[in-house]
C-alpha cells in the first residue's frame, strides 16, 4: 500500500515539477519520494538541485542535508555522505538527523571516538523550529542502540551493557536492544544476564527464537559444555531447517570438541548445501579433510 501511494505521488510531483520548474519544495519531495523507493540515483540530481534553490534559513534545507547524504550512502559513496553531513552542519550545527547520521558514517569509517561524540550530542539535542520529518527514536533508542555498538567496538563492555539496558527498557520490543545485551553478556561471561536476554528474545515475533537458539548455543559453546551445545544446536537446526545460522555454529561446536570428526563433516557439508560459497565452511571441511586423509596415512604407513 506504501509503494503504491508513493507511485502515485511521484505522478503528481512530476506533473506539478513540469508545471513548475526548479520550485525547491517540489523538488525536495521528489527527491524524497525517489529516496523512500529506494532509487538514489533518480533523488540526488533533485534534492541537490532543491538545495541549490533554497535559502539557508528555509525549513527545509537541514532534511536536505540528512537526504543527500542518505542517498550517499545507499550507492557506498561515504566520503561524499559525510561531506554532506558536515557541509550541513555547518548550517545546521545541532540537528539531531545529521549528528545521528554522522555517527553512523564515522563508526562505519572507523572513526569510534567521533561517532561517539557525535551519537552522545544527538542525545542532548532539542528540537528547534524546522523541518520536523525526524524519526524521533534517533533521540533515544535508536541513537543509545548505535552508540552501545560503539563502546562494544572500544573493548567497553559495561558501558554498552548500560546503553543496551537504556535501550530495552524504552522499547522492549527492539530486538537489536536484546542481541546486544546478549552479546555483551556472553563477551564478559555473564551466563545470568546472557539468559534473560535470550529469554526475550524468544518472546518476540520473527528472528527471535532463532536468535534465543544461537546465542544459548554459543553461551554453552563458551562454557566448552560441548554435548550440551551440540544437543541445543541440532534442535536449531532442526526447527530452522532454512536457516545457516545453527549449522555454522554447530560445526564450530564439533570442531573444537574434536572428538567427531565424521558429525563435523555432516555440519559442514550441511552449510555448504545452503551456501556453497561459505568461505568459512570450505576452509574448515578443507583442513578437517586433510587432516584425516594425514592420520589415515600415517596409520597405512
Amino acid at each position: 500500500l506504501r509503494s503504491h501511494k508513493l507511485e502515485r505521488d511521484l505522478r503528481l510531483l512530476q506533473l506539478e515539477d513540469a508545471g513548475r520548474p526548479d520550485d525547491p519544495f517540489t523538488l525536495f519531495n521528489l527527491g524524497s519520494v525517489y529516496h523512500e523507493l529506494g532509487k538514489p540515483a533518480e533523488a540526488l540530481p533533485r534534492l541537490r538541485r532543491s538545495l541549490e534553490k533554497s535559502h539557508p534559513k528555509d525549513s527545509i534545507v537541514r532534511k536536505l542535508y540528512a537526504l543527500i547524504a542518505g542517498c550517499c550512502r545507499l550507492q557506498n559513496r561515504m566520503g561524499e555522505a559525510l561531506a554532506a553531513v558536515q557541509e550541513g552542519r555547518r548550517v545546521c550545527p545541532d540537528d539531531p538527523e545529521l549528528l545521528f547520521l554522522e555517527g553512523l558514517l564515522r563508526r562505519e569509517r572507523g572513526d569510534l571516538a567521533g561517532a561517539e561524540a557525535c551519537l552522545l550530542q544527538v542525545l542532548g539535542a532539542k528540537n528547534g523550529p524546522h523541518f520536523a520529518s525526524v524519526d524521533a527514536g534517533l533521540r533515544g533508542y535508536k541513537a543509545r542502540h548505535n552508540l552501545a555498538v560503539v563502546y562494544h567496538q572500544q573493548g567497553r563492555p559495561k558501558d554498552a551493557e548500560a546503553q543496551w539496558r537504556l535501550v530495552t527498557a524504552e522499547r522492549p520490543d527492539f530486538l537489536p536492544g536484546w542481541l546486544g545485551l546478549g552479546e555483551s553478556a556472553l563477551k564478559q561471561g555473564e551466563w545470568p544476564s546472557l539468559e534473560e536476554a535470550a529469554g526475550r528474545l524468544n518472546g518476540l515475533p520473527g528472528a527471535g527464537p532463532l536468535e534465543a537458539a544461537l546465542l544459548r548455543g554459543r553461551g554453552l559453546l563458551a562454557r566448552r559444555e560441548f554435548a550440551a551445545a551440540r544437543a541445543a544446536l541440532e534442535a536449531a537446526a532442526a526447527r530452522f531447517s532454512a536457516e545457516l545460522a545453527p549449522r555454522v555454529v554447530l560445526s564450530h561446536v564439533l570442531l573444537q570438541e574434536g572428538k567427531d570428526p565424521d558429525a563435523a563433516e555432516r555440519a559442514l557439508r550441511a552449510v555448504l548445501a545452503l551456501d556453497p560459497n561459505h568461505a568459512e565452511a570450505q576452509h574448515n571441511l578443507g583442513l578437517l579433510l586433510a587432516r584425516r586423509q594425514g592420520q589415515a596415512a600415517d596409520a597405512v604407513s
